[in-house]
């Protein structure tokens, strides 16, 4: 009889266990289902894949890491990390082969983290290590886990059973296909705005909520129509923006990608008050590096170093991350930036924002073979898709499945580059247009 009562007691135990761990992966999954999602329409990460690698690397967010570093991927510090960190045993042994406290990041809110981690697989430097993901069908959750294991992600080497398992029994390849949500009314800076879905243009923004389609194009000062048709996550500001910004952020660097539209957008400041704020012309565009004043007025010495090779830049350049996602982690020190010099030109090769480099998985240099060479002037037969255009440029045309991360990794250019030489692009560019590349 007594066995009978422990082995009904040991059964409730097990499975109450169960549920709660169910309870708790439920709830992690609410939580960040949404940055993940956004961050694979952005970077095409699928969101599956995030989801399960938060889950198994940060315990559903109870992790030490996690709690005291809202790091919920294992980002080590590397040597360019210049934020806040957080030291803890890990796989890094000394000389006398003792296990050693490593090194890791530390960020703002965990959704800073979730962007950290797309960055890190992005990366333009670690292309030859990473790069093949992104040719990859991204609703393949298994070949996804597969070659991160491959890649050398993580030491354990069931990773990939792991996350396999993780995302069949959680069901979280449901949110590689799901469908954005209709757009709500958010408040950044005391500012009411929503994000835009694909295809959506300020008239039609203006008709859903009352406005004059006039009114959204004041208030959003970097949009170029009525009709215009917007990027997936633009930002639209439903009301006149701040003249500062009141939260507690003082400057904002810039990060590749970025001009003073996208940046007066993020924070819900006017344009003509950033500019005015950090001393600068209206149509110039700081460089990647550079601190952009979102209180105050910059002093005359701290005015902001110039991009370079900005041909008639359009203000509005594609969407931005939802406000949620905003976080000073994310900042690139000037140091990191790099000048190269390619065809007669220089060519600023800006470090991504946030980018995660996880001494578990070491980045490593790309080979110049796996970069695609411009057509010569020789006879001979030539590819369609690139045709050279002049000296170290070719026009490059946009093919089923590209996207420009994907591009900018395939020509080792930044998309910040690709912008420049293409005035008015955006982040969703179509097939059959044609892009102005740098040899």
């Amino acid at each position: 009889m007594h066995f009978k009562l422990l082995f009904v007691l040991c059964f409730g135990v097990f499975f109450n266990t169960i549920a709660q761990n169910a309870d708790i992966r439920g709830e992690y999954i609410q939580r960040f289902k949404d940055v993940a999602m956004k961050e694979m329409r952005r970077t095409g990460v699928p969101a599956s894949i995030k989801l399960a690698q938060g889950i198994l690397e940060s315990a559903c967010g109870n992790s030490a890491l996690a709690r005291n570093a809202n790091n919920h991927f294992g980002i080590k510090c590397a040597p360019t990390w210049k934020g806040s960190t957080f030291m803890q045993k890990d796989d890094d042994y000394d000389e006398k082969g003792q296990l050693r406290e490593s090194c890791f990041r530390v960020y703002e809110n965990a959704e800073a983290c979730y962007i950290a981690h797309s960055e890190f697989l992005c990366d333009p430097q670690k292309i030859g290590r990473y790069g093949f993901l992104f040719q990859l069908d991204p609703s393949d959750y298994k070949s996804w886990a597969k070659g991160l294991s491959t890649a050398g992600y993580a030491t354990n080497p069931s990773y990939a059973d792991a996350l396999i398992r993780i995302i069949e029994e959680c069901r979280l390849y449901d949110f590689d296909t799901a469908q954005p949500a209709a757009e709500l009314i958010e408040i950044i800076n005391d500012v009411k705005m929503v994000t835009a879905r694909k295809g959506q243009t300020p008239e039609e923004i203006a008709d859903r909520y009352h406005l004059s389609a006039g009114k959204i194009l004041a208030y959003n000062e970097g949009f170029l129509g009525a009709k215009q048709a917007l990027a997936v996550g633009e930002y639209v500001y439903l009301e006149r923006k701040r003249g500062f910004f009141r939260g507690g952020i003082k400057y904002h660097t810039v990060q590749a990608g970025d001009n003073m539209f996208r940046i007066s957008q993020q924070y819900g400041i006017k344009l003509s008050s950033l500019y005015r704020k950090n001393r600068m012309k209206p149509g110039t565009e700081p460089a990647a590096g550079q601190k952009i004043r979102l209180r105050g007025r910059v002093s005359k010495k701290n005015i902001p170093v110039l991009r370079k090779h900005v041909k008639n830049e359009k203000a509005n350049s594609g969407p931005t991350e939802n406000s949620s996602l905003m976080d000073n982690s994310r900042e690139v020190d000037p140091e990191e930036l790099q000048v190269k010099k390619s065809a007669g030109m220089e060519k600023k090769l800006s470090e991504l924002p946030g980018t995660a480099n996880d001494n578990r998985a070491e980045s490593s240099e790309t080979d110049d073979q796996n970069k695609p060479s411009a057509k010569k002037n020789n006879p001979g037969p030539q590819d369609d898709d690139d045709t050279e255009s002049g000296t170290g440029t070719i026009e490059y045309t946009v093919k089923a499945g590209d996207t420009l991360y994907a591009i900018s990794r395939r020509f080792k250019m930044s998309v910040a580059e690709i912008k420049s030489l293409n005035p008015g692009i955006t982040d969703s560019i179509k097939v059959g247009q044609v892009l102005i590349l740098v040899q």
